[in-house]
């Protein structure tokens, strides 16, 4: 019987599915009493398979979460540095994350099956760019933080605990340092959510 692939929407797919003309030569020859409606059965039902493969491929490229773990709560965070609001900043900016991510769902801790905490440890601005007479042009805001996701019934770390850095530069003559410092803390986020969808989800 002749094997190989043939390509279906840009997919390599075996050249049964598809009913190469070499495959229904053989498959006449095998089932002479069965006729054309019963190839295009077999036929039918390849690409069904297909389909069915496709859609799982795709799902997993999605980094599906598992159902119980998606009840996410995210605890105000603990600010141990000396800028103050950081750590409003901070839990807001994991939520923000979250809900843009749309894998996991904000809910009360009453209710969440996910823990998600933290402790600001560091923040610092340094200068990033001179002009040619020595005048700061951008600067640099880099935040630390100790990232816990715990696992409630379970009452244990899902993922080790980790420092993650975020960072942004900004112009003072077009950006204050309140916006990026949200921007750094959401590049934290993203940081330490990645780690967490990483695992195996």
């Amino acid at each position: 019987m002749a094997t190989g692939l043939n390509t279906v929407s840009g997919i390599g797919v075996p050249r049964w599915i598809t009913l190469d003309p070499l495959i229904l030569r053989d498959l006449k020859c095998w089932f002479p009493r069965c006729g054309l409606r019963y190839i295009m059965a077999v036929k039918s039902l390849g690409f069904a398979l297909l389909l069915v493969l496709a859609e799982g491929c795709v799902y997993s490229f999605t980094g599906p979460f598992p159902q119980n773990l998606r009840k996410t709560h995210v605890a105000v965070f603990e600010n141990r540095t000396t800028r103050q609001n950081l750590q409003t900043m901070a839990t807001d900016a994991f939520v923000k994350k979250i809900r843009q991510d749309g894998r996991l769902e904000i809910v009360g801790e009453s209710d969440a099956a996910l823990l998600i905490s933290g402790r600001i440890t560091g923040f610092s601005k340094t200068p990033e760019e001179y002009d040619e007479s020595g005048k700061i042009l951008s600067y640099k805001i880099t935040v630390s933080a100790v990232v816990s996701f715990h696992e409630k019934d379970q009452d244990k770390a899902y993922l080790k605990d980790a420092t993650y850095k975020g960072w942004a530069t900004y112009n003072p003559s077009s950006q204050s340092e309140e916006q990026a410092t949200e921007t750094a803390l959401e590049d934290l986020a993203d940081r330490a959510l990645s780690a967490l969808f990483s695992t195996g989800f």
